[in-house]
């Protein structure tokens, strides 16, 4: 399959269940190489959320359980998917909230101007009457 400019094959991988254990995904062809972590700050997995990279890349997990620990869970899926790389929503907060923000701010800025505008407006009230002599 020939891929678009764009597109790329990647492997999407999610944890379903981590109980006592310590996960962490790096991005390598083998235990040695896979030194880029995919995670930022180099944290354990979180369960629920896609973590991906290109297949060209490679993956490794790493996990381990947690010292004197007898019962430990650890579950994942993974799939390989073709498309754009999209990252997951962590980190679409900030855009969320820059956008509210900005949004907020319009609408001050909006009233402020119309408040502004009718203080300076001057209005009339009654009009001469032609006929009446003015003084």
């Amino acid at each position: 399959m020939k891929l678009g400019p764009k597109e790329v094959r990647q492997i999407v991988v999610n944890f379903s269940k981590l109980n006592e254990m310590n996960v962490y995904v790096y991005g390598g062809k083998n235990r040695y190489d896979s030194t880029v972590s995919i995670t930022e700050g180099n944290d354990d997995v979180k369960i629920g959320k896609n973590y991906s990279i290109p297949v060209e890349t490679g993956m490794l997990i790493v996990a381990y359980p947690n010292e004197n620990v007898d019962d430990t869970t650890f579950e994942f899926s993974y799939q390989v998917v073709t498309g754009v790389p999209v990252k997951d929503d962590e980190g679409g907060a900030p855009i969320v909230i820059i956008i509210v923000v900005v949004i907020v701010l319009a609408i001050i800025i909006v009233f402020t101007i119309r408040h502004f505008n009718n203080k300076n407006k001057i209005e009339i009230l009654s009009t001469p009457n032609p006929e009446t002599p003015q003084l």
